[in-house]
């Protein structure tokens, strides 16, 4: 397991690794865990570490390394830090390893750990690569793209039309400099985006495109060392690309257009770009009749209160959690706390709601919040298709799948009564 994950950017919080260690306690498997980018995080939340958790310290074995992180890539310095007992094999496997770490490299290493400024120097890179993350995030807002909340990769979700999708992604990463066309990195090493398609990925035959340059989502540039100054020469004082990689602005500047000319509220039509990115063609209703209740939404809606899907935002363990419920039910939080395994669940503050969704409520969305939400979603809203839930204000509603918002939240299917 990897938090941040590579390539998909996505974050494990306390209740993921709670589920997993009661798997791992049912099956008496061991967890490596790969702390390569532990620090890389695009939130203000501390990073959990799996050894922490009652259940795991005994059989989590991290593996660390400095190519991450402190950007020696290349130069293949790591460390493994397990229980006593496993210590013993995980040094025969490393014999075995084609990669021999050089003298010179681990003293390079050891300095750069235990350097004063360490903590700081990965903060500092850490907040250009969400810069970079952002700018790319808008500048694909109009595909189907997977938002990193951390590391140095994204996720773009292709489906049946994925020959034409990636031709619209490469036409928006492309720029024509000296006649020449020059292609993007979305942070991945080695995943190059080609207006072509992923075709030319899998043919084995020699690649002739021209040299590639890194979009600002992944590593420093070349010839820039830990110690150097971080790259923001990428970014110009408006927060966009200089001409050398995201020339085109045209998502950018139709969803400003669309903000400006949507009757919807704001919030609303921040929901609305949010779903139509995750790939799901629906939507935003605005209502004359308040949603802010299950009941008056069902009512507005002409449809069975069941099929309402409230989004609640409870805090559990000091983190906030986002339940969503039928609207013919009534979450009990001792049961939800012991599905959990957390101490306590407790409704939110309306502060505290606003401060984690940014909506208003009675009308908080599944989905556009800030940072994203540790989700749980009633499985009795399974019975019901389709499905409505709010869309960032009391009276905007959208309608879904139970299998769609499910995909979209990431949530855990468990009963809430």
């Amino acid at each position: 397991m990897m938090s941040p994950a590579m390539p998909t950017g996505g974050v494990l919080h306390f209740a993921h690794w709670q589920a997993l260690a009661a798997a791992l306690e049912r099956t008496n498997a061991w967890l490596i865990y790969d702390a390569a980018m532990e620090r890389i995080r695009f939130d203000d939340a501390p990073q959990i570490h799996p050894a922490a958790l009652p259940g795991l310290r005994e059989r989590t074995i991290t593996v660390g390394s400095a190519s991450k992180e402190l950007r020696m890539i290349g130069w293949r310095v790591g460390w493994v830090v397990g229980p006593q007992r496993i210590m013993h094999d995980v040094h025969l496997v490393g014999l075995s390893n084609v990669v021999c770490q050089v003298g010179l490299a681990q003293e390079a290493v050891t300095a750069a750990l235990r350097a004063a400024d360490g903590d700081a120097d990965v903060a500092a890179a850490t907040k250009v690569w969400k810069e970079r993350a952002e700018l790319i995030s808008r500048e694909l807002s109009g595909y189907p793209l997977i938002p990193p909340h951390g590391g140095w990769s994204l996720l773009i979700r292709l489906r049946s039309d994925a020959h034409d999708t990636h031709r619209g992604i490469g036409a928006t990463l492309h720029s024509r400099r000296g006649g020449r066309h020059r292609h993007g990195r979305l942070g991945s090493i080695g995943r190059e985006i080609h207006p072509s398609g992923l075709r030319q990925r899998a043919s084995r035959a020699p690649r002739r495109h021209p040299r590639p340059f890194r979009c600002p989502l992944g590593p420093t540039p070349r010839g820039e060392s830990r110690g150097s100054r971080l790259p923001s020469r990428h970014i110009n004082d408006q927060g966009t690309f200089q001409d050398e990689c995201l020339a085109r602005r045209l998502p950018q500047q139709q969803r400003k257009e669309d903000e400006m000319t949507s009757p919807l509220p704001r919030a609303a039509v921040h929901v609305q770009q949010r779903l139509a990115s995750l790939g799901i063609p629906t939507e935003v209703r605005e209502l004359t009749d308040s949603t802010r209740t299950a009941a008056e939404a069902a009512a507005a809606l002409e449809c069975e209160i069941g099929a309402i899907a409230n989004s609640l935002i409870f805090m559990a363990d000091g983190e906030p959690l986002l339940v969503m419920t039928s609207g013919a039910h009534r979450v009990r939080e001792r049961a939800l706390a012991d599905r959990l395994r957390v101490g306590a669940i407790n409704r939110a503050s309306a502060d505290l709601l606003r401060e984690v969704t940014g909506q208003a409520i009675g009308g908080v969305a599944p989905v556009g919040h800030p940072e994203p939400l540790t989700t749980v979603i009633d499985e009795s809203l399974e019975l019901y298709d389709p499905i409505w839930a709010a869309a960032g204000t009391p009276r905007t509603v959208f309608s879904t799948s139970f299998e769609e918002l499910v995909r979209v939240t990431g949530g855990r299917i468990l009963p809430v009564t």
